[in-house]
């Protein structure tokens, strides 16, 4: 429900700029789920500037390690094909050490996915498999079902750079039972194009 989504988060936004005029744009935790919203519609330039502009302003090590993390989901999606993700890279290490001092574990997982992803695109595989384990290990013992659902379609993607097609139709099940029973409409698109590929037999 993405329309009403971008219609709450501007909402809330006119809502801080009357608050705070120094600091009009939604930021912290509030401001990466904005532009979270704003990645999956691929308006990755927007969230390079709103995060720029948080980063500046910010200063709690939480909102600090969120504007990398943006920032370096917004190169990552800039430089898709390129081979030039030096930068991505950089800010979703600099954002999952920042998780990690800020101490919040329920976070943990948006850095280690991000930088998952990352290696996938450099195939940079064991570095991958270290970051998706890592993850399973932390919703696995808290218990974050959203996360397991992403974590899924990672090790899916991971198993066909490996040319593993077994255990990549077994991850994809998990994420289809996951997603289905969270009603998680958002990856739907994300399943079925990695349905279509499993199918298919095409690696990355």
């Amino acid at each position: 429900r993405t329309d009403e989504a971008r219609a709450l988060f501007e909402e809330a936004e006119r809502m801080q700029a009357a608050r705070q005029p120094t600091r009009p744009l939604l930021h912290a935790l509030q401001g990466y789920m904005y532009c979270d919203l704003m990645l999956a519609a691929g308006e990755h330039g927007e969230v390079r500037r709103r995060a720029t502009k948080a980063l500046e302003g910010d200063r709690w090590l939480l909102s600090i390690a969120l504007d990398h993390l943006a920032l370096g989901r917004a190169h990552l999606a800039a430089s898709a094909g390129s081979g030039d993700l030096a930068e991505a890279e950089a800010h979703l290490r600099a954002a999952l050490d920042g998780l990690r001092r800020a101490g919040q574990q329920q976070e943990l997982p948006r850095g280690l996915l991000a930088l998952a992803d990352c290696h996938l695109a450099l195939a940079d595989l064991p570095a991958a498999r270290q970051d998706l384990a890592e993850t399973r290990r932390l919703v696995t013992r808290c218990g974050l079902r959203v996360f397991e659902a992403d974590l899924e379609l990672l090790r899916t993607r991971l198993h066909l750079a490996e040319d593993d097609r077994d255990a990549a139709r077994a991850a994809l099940a998990r994420a289809r039972d996951l997603i289905e029973a969270m009603d998680y409409g958002r990856r739907r698109p994300e399943l079925e194009a990695l349905t279509a590929r499993v199918r298919a037999g095409e690696t990355p």
